[in-house]
Parts: structure tokens; sequence; C-alpha cells
């Protein structure tokens, strides 16, 4: 048998290194939902929307509001960023679930009644997708949720300019039509002991998310008044439509997606007058933040301050915050 040529052993390596064989495409993967990606994008190049829709919905029920505010970590992992750009995997699915995207049309097929109950905890997008796959498959199920809205995060951690509430009002819509019961205003623990919550169902689900803020508690007065977290914040400003005590001039400690979200909700609170962004990194491009919320707080007004770190919060007579240091 005779050696084969350098160049093509070259190729082969290089057909070995990239294939992915019986593996699931790379955006796929990528995907904490797993959609078929290429299937829907294909669907959509095509122009079968509402075919493209019904395999986006075959794995999730949020395909509008994903459309706004993934992540898409897909679109890290498309092989196409190797050649020029990735497709852009979250708009395409933004396009087609605003276009095609009808409630006539959504699959509320439910497997014949177990017997089973089940109680989940917590009503943001973990625990309205658990509900969801739960009745589908026959049990009865109850969402228990200690704010006075759906939503979770989603809503009171999103700012409304970034997730129209009506967005979140029409997805979350298919609970009801499900027959999923909603009980809000409930804590858990507090006003339902777990206990008996447990001995009430045949499971429970918790899936109460990450709702605490957080505030470096090693800087001077870092819980002086007019000091706060950012759930804090976004969550007060979501439920209410503005922020107690908030001044005219405000601080934004960070660089990351939220504080963005927090500086660009400053802006639109009546009488704030002017926002900062405070955050460590030297540039645009160092920072956390995507940088199309970077352009987008740039464009409405905040001013940044990069490359700063904070040192001490300063106060007033009264103990409410004045300054940075």
């Amino acid at each position: 048998m005779g050696v084969l040529p350098k160049e093509v052993m070259e190729n082969m390596k290089d057909i070995v290194d990239n294939c992915m064989g019986d593996s699931n495409p790379a955006c796929q993967s990528s995907c904490p939902m797993h959609t078929d990606i290429k299937e829907y994008v294909r669907l959509v190049g095509e122009g079968d929307g509402e075919g493209a829709i019904r395999v986006i919905r075959e794995k999730l029920f949020l395909p509008k509001t994903l459309g706004r505010v993934c992540a898409h970590p897909c679109e890290a992992g498309c092989r196409r960023g190797d050649e020029d750009k990735p497709i852009s995997v979250a708009n395409i699915k933004r396009y087609a679930a605003d276009n095609f995207d009808n409630p006539i049309n959504w699959d509320l097929n439910k497997k014949p009644a177990t017997g089973k109950k089940v109680a989940v905890i917590g009503a943001g997008p973990a625990g309205a997708q658990a509900a969801i796959d739960l009745s589908k498959n026959g049990h009865e199920v109850t969402i228990y949720d200690k704010l006075p809205v759906l939503g979770g995060m989603m809503r009171v951690g999103i700012p409304e300019y970034r997730l129209p509430r009506e967005v979140i009002d029409e997805e979350y819509s298919i609970l009801e039509m499900l027959g999923v019961k909603i009980v809000l205003g409930v804590e858990i623990g507090v006003d339902i002991d777990f206990e008996v919550l447990k001995n009430d169902n045949d499971a429970v689900i918790i899936a109460v998310g990450r709702q605490a803020g957080r505030i470096d508690s090693s800087l001077k007065n870092h819980d002086a008044k007019g000091v706060y977290s950012a759930a804090e914040y976004l969550k007060e400003i979501s439920l209410t439509g503005g922020s107690n005590g908030v001044g005219k001039r405000v601080a934004v400690v960070g660089g990351g997606d939220v504080a963005m979200d927090c500086a660009r909700s400053s802006l639109r609170l009546q009488g704030v007058e002017e926002v900062y962004s405070v955050c460590l990194e030297a540039s645009y491009e160092e920072m956390t933040s995507s940088m199309h919320e970077v352009k987008g707080a740039i464009a409405e007004g905040v001013k940044f301050n990069l490359a700063m770190g904070t040192n001490e919060i300063l106060i007033d007579d009264t103990g409410r915050v004045k300054g940075l240091e």
C-alpha cells in the first residue's frame, strides 16, 4: 500500500478535526433549550415562517421574548462565524415570532389525565416551561409566585423598553389555555408552609431563580439612603414605573448588561437629569456589556467614566448619598 501525498493527509485531517459526525450542530448544542436552529433558519430562508415557528415552539414557549432578550450563545457556536460573521439567529427567531406566531396555532394537545398533582414554585420562564411540559403530559399543575405578576425576573429585572409587557402577557397566556392554575402574591414558607405543599402534591418543582441583588458591603456607606442593588432598583421601576427617592443625578457602578439596564432605565424616570456609568474597564470594548447596549446608552445620553474604581460612597448630613470618590 502506497503512502498518501502530504496534501491529501492534511485535507483528511482537516475534515476529521472539523466534522461534527453524528453530533448536533454547534449552534443547537450551544442553545440551552437545544432548539433545531438549522431547521428553522432554513425554513425562514425558504419563506416558510409558519413552519419555522412550529419548529421553535417544539422546545420553548417564549419565541417573541427570546427574540428580544436572549443572550444567543448559539451565535458564538455558529460555524459561519469561522468564515465571516455568525448567522443572526436571535433576530431570525424574532422575525418568525413577530410575523408568524399565532395563539390559534399553538399546540395545546394534552395526554390523558394521570391524576397526579404538581406544584411549581416560581413563575419565571423555567417554572412556566416546566408547568407547560407537565400539563401536556396529563398532570394537574399549580404555579405559585410571591410576585403579583407573571414572568419572574423577565418582568421585574428586564426593562420594559427592551421587553414590552404585552409580549410576556401574550406568551404566558398558554398557561391558562392548558389549564394551569396560577396563584400570585403568595410566598412559600411564609404564606404557605412548604411541608403542606409537599403533602398536598405528588411532586414540587422549585424554580425560584436568582432575585437577590448585590451591593459591595466593603464600601464605606454602602447602606446609605439612595444606594440600591440593581435587582431592587429594576424591580421597583418595573412594578411602579418609578423609583421612590431617586434624585436628579444617578450613578451606576458596573459595566455589564444589568448596569446598562439600570442606566438606561434611569434616563426614563421623571426628574432624572444626568446618568453616569462608573466602570473599571478602560475601554468600551473591554466592558462585559453587549456592545449594542453600550452604544444605546451612549446614544441616549449616559455619561461614562471608564477605568474608575469606587473607593467610597459620600453622604450628606442626612445620611443620603451625595457622590462617589
